[in-house]
């Protein structure tokens, strides 16, 4: 399938050979040798040490590029291994076995090592396919973020151009297996260098449309959660040399009663004192135990009231009281 898993350089073992597109050559092995490094990097990096030893005792060793020119020969080239180099020599072995054409001698001898790279992959998938938590039919959104944090692999469907696909998704590390008739399609990591969830969302965005749409809320929840506390954090430290203050208003009950079918009417004291707090340039922070799904309604029920705020937080905690040594309450001046 010629996607280069290992970047520019492929090996060969005649001169003649040319690692192009040809054929049908999507299937376990091709992921295997493209993405086992995502989660195994140890593990390929040995497998691929073990293959160049091997290498250094064939008689005809060539490195070439895309185009298929020789870039080093012989002992230079054999100077010259590294793993991705190796990664694109098993696509390339794996290629032709697709394609029933017939491997070289030297060829022959590396197919273990391509093997034990799937027989990885494999215990991969079936570990994801063996232990999860079914979310589907999951739609509250704080069970889901608990979900999310919990490091667990969930599993959840969703439809790509019509097919209706099961994806298993390990929240540790962002790893994806999507599964489809039965059949694994893929298994990658969506964020290759840790498990940021908004790049989850962002993949779920295009062009997937899942079964329980409460997922997408859950994580982009979780994301404005992580960025604002770390905004806060950072406002915390800047300012407070220069005594600008974080101020923090409730959004229900302190800033506005709640009405029947979501509607709400101003308490004027307290919203003055949030004015108050923002024409002092505080940073205002505003919190509500809603959900996420209910972000757009909020917003707009501030903006009608001419409530000015910094960052709305979504899905505070829910308590009946609170002690705390900088608490104002909205009906004394300190409790």
């Amino acid at each position: 399938d010629n996607d280069y898993p290992g970047n520019n350089q492929v090996i060969v073992f005649d001169d003649d050979e040319i690692y192009k597109i040809s054929g049908n050559t999507h299937g376990k092995e091709s992921h295997a040798i493209k993405h086992l490094i995502e989660f195994e990097p140890e593990f390929v990096v040995q497998v691929a040490n073990e293959v160049i030893s091997v290498i250094q005792t064939f008689d005809e060793v060539y490195i070439k590029n895309r185009k298929g020119s020789i870039l080093k020969d012989g002992e230079k080239a054999k100077r010259n291994l590294n793993v991705k180099s190796i990664l694109n020599t098993f696509d390339f072995i794996n290629d032709k076995i697709y394609n029933n054409e017939e491997l070289n001698n030297s060829e022959r001898e590396l197919i273990p090592f391509v093997d034990k790279l799937t027989n990885k992959y494999d215990e991969l998938v079936n570990y994801y396919i063996s232990n999860h938590d079914d979310i589907d039919d999951i739609s509250d959104i704080k069970i889901l973020t608990k979900k999310l944090k919990s490091g667990k692999v969930l599993k959840f469907t969703g439809k790509y151009r019509e097919m209706l696909f099961s994806y298993y998704l390990n929240t540790e590390n962002s790893g994806l297996l999507a599964e489809f008739d039965g059949s694994i399609a893929t298994l990658f990591r969506i964020d290759k260098k840790g498990a940021r969830l908004d790049k989850v969302a962002g993949y779920f965005k295009r062009g997937i449309d899942l079964t329980n749409k409460s997922i997408i809320d859950a994580m982009t929840s979780l994301k404005e959660h992580k960025l604002l506390k770390t905004l806060v954090k950072d406002i915390i430290l800047r300012e407070s040399s220069e005594g600008r203050q974080v101020i923090a208003f409730d959004f229900h009950d302190t800033l506005v009663n709640e009405l029947e079918g979501g509607r709400v009417s101003p308490r004027h004291e307290m919203i003055e004192k949030l004015k108050g707090h923002y024409r002092n340039y505080d940073f205002i922070v505003i919190y509500t135990a809603a959900p996420e799904s209910d972000r757009d309604l909020i917003s707009g029920q501030l903006a009608s009231l001419g409530i000015p705020y910094d960052v709305l937080i979504m899905e505070k905690p829910r308590f009946d009281k609170m002690y705390d040594d900088r608490y104002v309450g909205p009906s004394d001046e300190w409790v």
